[in-house]
């Protein structure tokens, strides 16, 4: 029967539940045991206990009951009805069901994994004739107790909750399997159950004799660390969870070692000597520092103007990279020469012949004449050979002092080195 309540101790008129292939019930429990925010049953019968799904509204999902995984169900042909409570036994949030089987004489914990779906889990012999069943906190540990009446023995039994702990397991993830030096690395700190219960409470993670703090666990059994600028080197970590009610404490088994790194940069010579226009080249060689791997770039500050810096990218892979840098003069321009008035001899001649012309012209025609060819041919020489045409490079001379740099980037974090550098141009 079920009786739906007014909320002031009244009831209004009442309704029946009939399940199909449901004989003889004898007692009833209601939990949300499927998870879903609405009030289930669970139900004995005859032959065999009920989980009968609730709609939330008063009505009930009768037409498909599922059933308990009891113990010894052959012996539920008798007739005989278990007696059913529901409680969270195993403090994992889930409301589990208990089960005392007067036809086997068993006392049962089903534990629920949260769907309605139950595992049998501890099992108890009870004297013949179980009559009651309820669940509460007899002792005042916190756990939930068994109490059992039997019309038989005119005796009541007690089954006092007991923990039985199990220890976890506890992992290291780093958001960066390798951290150039000076970065800050998240590692986060997961700690899983071997039973049902996620552990709760801190965690602290160290390294040698550096600790990085005590964090408390989230729902999901995680909790994450900022291990900040960090120094070229390893660092072995170490998380140790403190336990709680249903775990035992636990540490990682073996180091989680994460990684700082950097790498050195050379110059076989740093010193270069060239012709005017020819390339100079720095042979440079780039080392890991406690296990580098990654791309490295090179460039040039302070070159005379004009010069480029050439170098490939290569990528350092756990040993010594050897690389050319090449330093390069601009490319040669041609062109004439200007010079200043009067300074060509051909100029010159050039002038003084024009002024005997213009005297002779006052004299005899011949003599007009010749001269006016010489000052034809002297302009011509003038013209073709008093320029000194040519070409001559236009770069820089002399000794010039620079820097080759050699830099990484990862996860935002730049590393650079840099050597000087001397390029003298004779």
């Amino acid at each position: 029967m079920f009786f739906p309540g007014n909320g002031d101790g009244t009831f209004k008129q009442s309704s029946t539940l009939t399940v199909p292939n449901l004989f003889s019930p004898a007692s009833i429990a209601s939990a949300d045991f499927n998870g879903d925010g609405k009030l289930d049953l669970l139900v004995g019968s005859s032959d065999v206990a009920f989980l009968v799904a609730g709609n939330g509204d008063g009505t009930f999902q009768l037409n498909a009951p599922s059933a308990l995984p009891l113990p010894d169900q052959t012996n539920f042909s008798q007739g005989i009805s278990p007696l059913v409570a529901a409680a969270d036994m195993n403090g994992d949030g889930k409301i589990d069901a208990i089960a005392a089987d007067d036809g086997s004489d068993t006392l049962s914990v089903l534990l629920n994994d949260g769907t309605g779906k139950f595992s049998q889990s501890i099992t108890a012999a009870l004297d013949d004739g179980s009559g009651a069943i309820q669940v509460g906190d007899l002792n005042g540990d916190g756990l939930p107790d068994v109490v059992l009446v039997n019309y038989k023995t005119q005796k009541i039994s007690f089954f006092l909750s007991a923990i039985v702990k199990t220890t976890p397991t506890v992992s290291i993830q780093s958001s960066a399997a390798q951290a150039l030096v000076g970065s800050s690395v998240t590692i986060t700190v997961q700690v899983k159950p071997s039973a049902s219960n996620t552990p709760t409470g801190t965690v602290t993670l160290t390294s040698g004799t550096t600790s990085y703090g005590q964090q408390t666990l989230n729902t999901s059994g995680q909790v994450s660390f900022t291990l900040p600028s960090l120094a070229v080197g390893q660092y072995p970590l170490f998380a140790s969870y403190a336990g709680d009610t249903y775990n035992n404490s636990a540490t990682n088994t073996s180091a989680f070692v994460q990684d700082s790194t950097d790498f050195q940069f050379s110059l076989s010579s740093s010193t270069q000597t060239v012709a005017t226009g020819a390339a100079a080249t720095y042979n440079s060689t780039v080392t890991p520092t406690a296990g580098f791997v990654g791309p490295v770039n090179f460039s040039c500050v302070g070159l005379p103007a004009g010069y480029t810096c050439s170098a490939q990218t290569v990528t350092v892979t756990g040993q010594g990279v050897n690389s050319p840098v090449i330093v390069s003069p601009p490319l040669t321009a041609s062109g004439s020469a200007k010079r200043l008035p009067f300074q060509s001899g051909a100029t010159t001649s050039f002038l003084a012949l024009g002024g005997i012309c213009f005297y002779l012209r006052r004299r005899r025609i011949s003599q007009l004449l010749l001269c006016i060819v010489a000052l034809a041919a002297c302009s011509a020489a003038i013209g073709c050979g008093g320029g000194n045409s040519g070409s001559k490079p236009s770069g820089y001379k002399g000794t010039s002092n620079f820097t080759i740099t050699a830099s990484t980037t990862q996860g935002g974090i730049t590393v650079a080195h840099q050597v000087s550098a001397t390029l003298t141009v004779q």
